[in-house]
């Protein structure tokens, strides 16, 4: 499964950890990919999560390197309509080279 986002972004980079997915009940939903496909027009980020795979759950990564739970196209559907209300927040890598760099979701699809 892939997913598909819309950002604004005050740089011409992509430095991304992860995407937070907030549901309405307060839990937090942490994604990862295997990959980035990615493209910024002006301030606008275009950019593909491919092959997601759960990273963990309100914070807890409860998986490890050999386990992890990808999120395949028998699931596409289920985690569509489990986020399909909630509030997305990036991660920035922790090495991001400046310390105002900015990175704001304002759409997401699944794919």
């Amino acid at each position: 499964m892939d997913i598909e986002f819309t950002c604004t972004t005050n740089r011409d980079i992509c430095m991304i950890n992860t995407a937070d997915f907030c549901l309405s009940n307060g839990t937090s939903i942490t994604i990862d990919r295997d990959n980035t496909e990615w493209s910024i027009e002006g301030n606008t980020l275009s950019m593909t999560f491919k092959n997601c795979y759960l990273w963990g759950i309100n914070g807890f990564n409860i998986f490890d390197g050999s386990s992890l739970v990808y999120l395949t196209d028998y699931g596409t559907e289920e985690f569509r309509k489990l986020v399909e209300d909630s509030t997305v927040f990036l991660e920035l890598e922790d090495d991001a080279p400046y310390d105002d760099y900015k990175v704001e979701v304002t759409g997401f699809s699944i794919i």
